[in-house]
């Protein structure tokens, strides 16, 4: 199995990327976070990677941290999804926001992403309940980040737009009070 990839970017769209590594080129099949991730990344790229065999399909997924893929196997190992619909998941909400909506039992947040509906994203939080608690290294305070998102929906914004703000807050600097997390969420959501 191919574990990762490092090399340079050949041919990037926001769904696949061809990566030369050592004069051969991989297509990697990406979600739109690992797209967003890398686009603008000095070579060389590192990708980490998951083969998927069927007896019909050998096909490379891509992933711009070693979370993303952690989160896709996850998603995979579900009965009825497959790593397209896995990938859709990916690429609508990416890694971190998908274990917290797991984590806060957020029904709503998982049944916006196309193609998945509500049962799928019910049966998708209780089969990771507690499965996904590893993926992510350093999550922040998941009661400070449900305060942010209440404060945000009552103001007005949608859930996803809401968890999006804060997440992009929660990342760029994790030691922040709640007042703090709001102002820059506010300020990215009103760009």
């Amino acid at each position: 199995m191919i574990a990762s990839l490092c090399g340079e970017i050949q041919t990037l769209t926001p769904s696949a990327c061809i990566l030369r590594v050592g004069g051969v080129g991989y297509f990697c099949h990406i979600p739109f976070s690992t797209f967003r991730a890398i686009k603008d990344r000095p070579s060389p790229v590192t990708l980490w990677t998951h083969t998927h065999v069927r007896e019909d399909i050998l096909a490379l997924y891509g992933f711009a941290t070693e979370s993303e893929r952690e989160v896709f196997q996850r998603l995979i190992a579900l009965n009825g999804v497959g790593p397209k619909v896995a990938l859709c998941v990916l690429s609508g909400l990416g890694a971190e926001e998908i274990v917290r909506a797991v984590q806060n039992q957020d029904v709503a947040v998982l049944a916006s992403i196309p193609g998945i509906g509500p049962k799928t994203a019910n049966r998708i939080i209780f089969e990771l309940k507690g499965k996904l608690d590893d993926t992510l290294p350093g999550t922040p305070s998941s009661s400070m980040r449900s305060d942010a998102l209440s404060a945000l929906e009552n103001l007005g914004y949608r859930s996803i737009q809401a968890a999006r703000a804060v997440d992009a807050v929660l990342q760029r600097s994790g030691d922040m009070d709640l007042e703090g997390i709001l102002v820059e969420a506010l300020k990215d959501l009103s760009r």
